[in-house]
């Protein structure tokens, strides 16, 4: 049988300052959670920006969809799959471009823009 390999990767901690706000290099005023301009998520307080996470299995078949914001860890998400797709949380493991996520990563430092195919994998813990 062919054997799969996925990596393990470094996810960013995305800046937020003491008050809240996200560190940015907009030039906008850091307390304002809405930019002047629409510039990209990370412009946005993470709790600002929501995305849609298509859950799917590694065949792309679909198993659920969550709109979650930006400053919810992949714990949290896999909560909401245990909820949606009964697959318990400590079975769950998630890849993201063929990467696997780790709980603590953020939704907003995920790739891709507002939209994002999460791989749900059902694992058996040793």
């Amino acid at each position: 049988a062919p054997m799969i390999t996925m990596e393990s990767v470094s996810w960013p901690s995305h800046a937020v300052s003491s008050s809240g706000a996200s560190a940015s290099s907009s030039g906008g005023n850091p307390q304002d959670p809405f930019p002047d301009s629409a510039g990209s998520p990370h412009d946005l307080h993470p709790s600002m920006v929501l995305r849609e996470l298509q859950i799917t299995s590694l065949s792309g078949k679909s198993i659920c969809n969550l709109t979650v914001a930006g400053d919810w860890t992949m714990e949290r998400v896999k909560d909401a799959i245990a909820d949606k797709a009964r697959v318990p949380k400590y079975r769950q493991q998630l890849i993201v471009r063929s990467m696997i996520v780790p709980d603590t990563a953020a939704v907003v430092d995920l790739p891709g823009d507002r939209i994002v195919e999460v791989a749900l994998v059902s694992c058996t813990p040793v």
